[in-house]
C-alpha cells in the first residue's frame, strides 16, 4: 500500500534549521550529555558504531528524531519536523513526465559540456560528452540511462498532448514524430 501525499505545503517553501555542521557547537553546549537544549531546541545524540555521537533534532511536537526542523516563515517561529507540518517535497508531486525529464535534464547537466542557460529542451548527450577518464562501459551505460529517460519524457509528453493514446503508437512511431516536428521547426526557422 502506497502512501498518499496531501500535504498542501512543499518543504522548500518552510524556513529550516539543519543539525547538520551544528555538531561541535552542540558538543561544548551540552558538556557531554547526550540529550538537552541547544537555541532552545531539544537535541538527543546517537552512538555511531566506530565511536563519537551523531546529534539529532527533537521535533517539539510529536517527538520524533528528525536533522531538519522546519517553520512557517509568515507565522511565529514554532519549529517542527515536516511530517507535523504536513510538508511535502515538490518533486512528490510531479507527474511521470517532469520525473523522467529531471532524469535526463540532470545526467545531461552533468556530463555536457554546456552551461545550463545553453539547455534546450529534450538535448541528448553524445559521444562526445565521455568524460575522459571514464570507461567506456560505465559511459554506455549513463549515456542509455538519459536517453532512456529523455525518449520516456517525451512518450509522456506527448500523450498528455493526445498526439500518442496508448496503444495507437508505439514508443518508436513516438520518436520518429518528433524528429518530423522538430525538423519542420528547424526547417521553419531557417526559412526554407
Amino acid at each position: 500500500m502506497t502512501m498518499r501525499k496531501t500535504g498542501k505545503l512543499t518543504v522548500e517553501s518552510l524556513e529550516k534549521r539543519s543539525i547538520k555542521g551544528l555538531s561541535r557547537k552542540i558538543e561544548v553546549a551540552l558538556d557531554g550529555a547526550i540529550a538537552g537544549t541547544f537555541g532552545d531546541l531539544p537535541v538527543t545524540a546517537t552512538q555511531c558504531n566506530y565511536g563519537g555521537l551523531r546529534y539529532w533534532w527533537v521535533c517539539p511536537d510529536c517527538g520524533r528524531r528528525v536533522g531538519v526542523l522546519y517553520a512557517l516563515p509568515w507565522q511565529f517561529k514554532t519549529w517542527a519536523c515536516r511530517h507535523c507540518h504536513e510538508a511535502v517535497y515538490a518533486s512528490s508531486r510531479a507527474g511521470r513526465y517532469k520525473r523522467e525529464y529531471n532524469k535526463a535534464t540532470n545526467l545531461y547537466l552533468r556530463y555536457s559540456r554546456k552551461r545550463p542557460e545553453e539547455l534546450r529542451p529534450f538535448d541528448f548527450l553524445s559521444m562526445d560528452d565521455k568524460p575522459r577518464r571514464m570507461y567506456w562501459k560505465r559511459w554506455l551505460k549513463i549515456f542509455i540511462k538519459q536517453a532512456t529517460a529523455r525518449n520516456k519524457a517525451v512518450t509522456f509528453h506527448l500523450r498528455a498532448m493526445n498526439w500518442a493514446h496508448r496503444g495507437c503508437m508505439t514508443h518508436e512511431e513516438v520518436i520518429r514524430e518528433l524528429n518530423r516536428i522538430s525538423e519542420a521547426q528547424r526547417a521553419a526557422s531557417q526559412g526554407g
